[in-house]
C-alpha cells in the first residue's frame, strides 16, 4: 500500500512522517529519532544536513544554480579536477549529470562509441542502472561471468568486447566483491584485445567500501568511470570521468550529449565540497576502520544467532544473510519499531547496513545490540 492519497504507488510506503533529518538521524513529527543505517538511499555518506554542504548550497543557491549547456563556471572546472585527479584519470574529461543511473548509460554509451564494438562482459549479478543499456543486461550483447568463475576460457570472442563493466561491491544490493584474480583477469583479457574498463562506482564511490573507490580494492586502472550517490551527500549530482585517451576519441566522434542540468553550478559546488569534506575530516580511513570494527561485531553474532548464515562486507558497506527460514521483511519491520532505519534484500535474504561514515561507534554499538535481540526474536518464530 502506498500511504498517500498523492505520490504515485512505486513501491510501499511504510511511514509518512519524517519531517527533519540531521547527522545519521531522521526525525518524525513525534520528535523520535530513528538511526539511518542505509544512508537515505546510499547517498548520505557524510550524514544528513552535513553544516559544510548546507552552507555550499545557500552560498551557491545565492549566486549560480544552473546555466545552459553551452557555457560553463569555474566551480565545474574545479570539481571535476578533483574527479580527475582521485581516479587517476588526470588529463582526462569529465561531465557531471544528476542520477547514477544517467551516468552509467552514458559510460556505456561512450565505450561503445570509443572501442568500435558492441558487447559488454560484466559479473553476475550486477545491477548497473535502473533503466536504459544498464537495466538491460539480458540481451545477447552482454555476457554475464559468475563472480566465483576460475577460468575465462572459452567464455566468449574477447575481440567483440566493448567493455568489462565492473560494479566492485553492490552486485545487486548483495553485498558482495569478487575476488582481485578474476578481475584483474577480465580486465586484462579486455584491454588487451582493445577494449576499455568502465566502473560502476555510483554505490562504492567515496568511501563507502573503505577506499576512495571500489576498484582501489583491486589492482586495475579504469577507462571510464562513472559515480554518483555519495557525490552529492543527498543532492542529486552524478558524474561520468574519463581517461584522457577515452575523452580525445570521443571528441573526435563530434558526439553531442545534451541533458538540462549538466555541469550545473550548483551540483559541481556540492561535490567539490564533499570531496573537500571527506578528505579534511578523514572519513576514508575511518570508514576502513570503524567498519573492520562492525564487522567483527557482527561476526560474534553468528554462535548467539542462529538466523545468521554469513556476514561480509567491506568498510562501513555490510550485509547480514539469513537462513532460509527467516523472513528478512520481519527484522526489517521490527529495527523499523525499535528505531532503526536498515536496508533489507528479499531477493538474497539479507540485511543490508550502509550508514553515514561518519556514524559514531556508541551507534554501531547499539545496532548490534538491536540486531541481536531482533534476529533472536525472529529465530524463535519461526521456530
Amino acid at each position: 500500500m502506498n500511504g498517500s492519497n498523492t505520490i504515485l504507488g512505486c513501491h510501499p510506503i511504510l511511514k509518512t512522517d519524517f519531517v527533519r533529518a540531521e547527522g545519521c538521524f531522521v526525525y518524525d513529527s513525534t520528535g523520535r529519532g530513528y538511526l539511518d543505517c542505509e544512508s537515505g538511499v546510499w547517498c548520505t555518506a557524510l550524514g544528513h544536513g552535513h553544516p559544510r554542504i548546507t552552507e555550499v548550497i545557500r552560498r551557491q543557491a545565492g549566486q549560480l544554480m544552473h546555466l545552459g549547456f553551452r557555457y560553463q563556471s569555474q566551480v565545474t572546472e574545479e570539481a571535476a579536477a578533483g574527479l580527475l585527479d582521485l581516479t587517476g584519470l588526470a588529463g582526462g574529461r569529465c561531465v557531471f549529470l544528476t542520477s547514477g543511473s544517467e551516468a552509467v548509460n552514458l559510460a556505456l554509451h561512450l565505450a561503445r562509441l570509443v572501442a568500435h564494438k558492441k558487447r559488454f562482459v560484466c559479473l553476475d549479478p550486477t545491477f548497473l542502472a535502473s533503466y536504459g543499456e544498464g537495466a538491460d543486461q539480458h540481451g545477447s550483447l552482454w555476457t554475464h561471468v559468475d563472480r566465483d568463475a576460475t577460468s575465462l576460457d572459452p567464455i566468449m570472442d574477447w575481440d567483440d568486447v566493448a567493455a568489462f563493466v565492473l560494479e566492485p561491491g553492490s552486485a545487486c544490493g548483495s553485498i558482495q566483491f569478487p575476488s582481485e584474480g578474476l578481475v584483474c583477469r577480465i580486465a586484462d583479457k579486455v584491454q588487451g584485445y582493445g577494449g576499455l574498463v568502465v566502473v560502476d562506482e555510483v554505490v562504492t564511490g567515496f568511501g563507502r567500501s573503505g577506499e576512495w573507490f571500489g576498484f582501489n580494492h583491486f589492482d586495475i586502472q579504469p577507462d571510464i568511470v562513472a559515480v554518483g550517490k555519495g557525490l552529492g551527500n543527498g543532492y542529486p549530482v552524478s558524474a561520468v570521468i574519463v581517461s584522457q585517451k577515452v575523452a580525445k576519441a570521443v571528441e573526435a566522434t563530434g558526439l553531442h550529449y545534451i541533458q538540462s542540468h549538466q555541469n550545473d553550478p550548483l551540483g559541481c559546488a556540492v561535490a567539490l565540497e564533499v570531496v573537500r569534506t571527506l578528505r579534511d575530516e578523514g572519513l576514508i580511513d575511518r570508514s576502513r576502520d570503524v567498519g573492520r570494527t562492525f564487522l567483527d561485531g557482527l561476526a560474534a553474532l553468528l554462535p548467539r544467532c542462529p538466523a545468521i548464515k554469513e556476514v561480509r562486507g567491506k568498510g562501513l558497506m555490510v550485509a547480514v544473510e539469513l537462513h532460509e527460514q527467516i523472513q528478512v521483511d520481519q527484522v526489517f519491520d521490527r529495527m523499523l519499531d525499535r528505531g532503526f532505519l536498515i536496508g533489507c534484500c528479499p531477493t538474497f535474504n539479507l540485511v543490508r547496513l550502509m550508514p553515514p561514515l561518519t556514524i559514531a561507534m556508541h551507534e554501531i554499538d547499539r545496532l548490534l545490540h538491536a540486531l541481536e535481540a531482533v534476529l533472536l526474536e525472529v529465530s524463535d518464530v519461526a521456530v
